[in-house]
């Protein structure tokens, strides 16, 4: 997950990173200039361990604040498309080219599994499953497999197939129909169109939500296809 902006205050001074993979580090107060130094330059280490350099100039109060909000803009406007882009590669990361009857009924296969995706979701995320009648709900990959095991029972294989991935930034739609075989069945059948809805807060998965009925799924979000 890329490093927010954090834009230090000192008096009569301007202050800029030369490279905005260090905007999230948090520099020693002590090695800041004092109010009657000169322009200079110091070297700091971000949470990613690349180093990058930190400069200043003296400058009037003003100037700098409008600085400090110029450089603020313009890294939150990275970090904000960095961010989504990498919300869209985990949801593909996520679905993948899987056959998920498989790997919700066998141990070793889910344990792979949840080792590539489970630093990507909140221990306590939340999913609903909208079918017609009462909703299926559950918190956690535990929940989640307990949930999912129950409903994919009919069976053989099910595989996940993504038409297209929507980004609204801290929301991912992701359109698709899935398809399978039944248990005893010779041919693979086509599910109905759906629609899942992934809620991200700070890089993380914090709730899915499964339509099976795409329709509501997208008045549901508020998008035109």
């Amino acid at each position: 997950m890329p490093a927010r902006a954090r834009v230090g205050s000192v008096p009569g001074f301007a202050l800029a990173v030369d490279d905005d993979r260090a905007s999230g580090s948090k520099v020693d107060s002590r090695l800041l200039p004092k109010a009657d130094a000169g322009a200079g330059q110091l070297v700091v280490a971000c949470r990613s361990r690349h180093r990058a350099s930190v400069t200043w100039r003296p400058c009037q109060v003003g100037s700098c604040l409008e600085a400090a909000r110029q450089a603020s803009a313009r890294v939150s406007g990275r970090d904000t498309a960095r961010m989504s882009k990498e919300n869209v590669d985990l949801v593909r990361e996520h679905i993948g080219d899987v056959d998920l009857a498989r790997v919700l009924r066998d141990d070793e296969a889910w344990a792979a599994r949840l080792s590539e995706v489970e630093p990507h979701f909140k221990d306590d995320f939340e999913f609903v499953v909208l079918v017609p009648g009462e909703p299926v709900t559950g918190k956690g990959f535990d929940e989640f497999r307990v949930r999912f095991l129950d409903w994919i029972e009919p069976w053989e294989t099910y595989q996940p197939n993504i038409e297209q991935i929507i980004d609204l930034g801290d929301r991912v739609v992701v359109l698709g129909r899935d398809h399978g075989r039944i248990k005893g069945a010779d041919h693979t059948i086509e599910g109905p169109k759906g629609l899942v809805l992934y809620h991200f807060d700070a890089g993380r998965v914090t709730r899915v939500e499964y339509y099976f009925d795409r329709d509501q799924g997208l008045r549901a979000v508020g998008v035109d296809t």
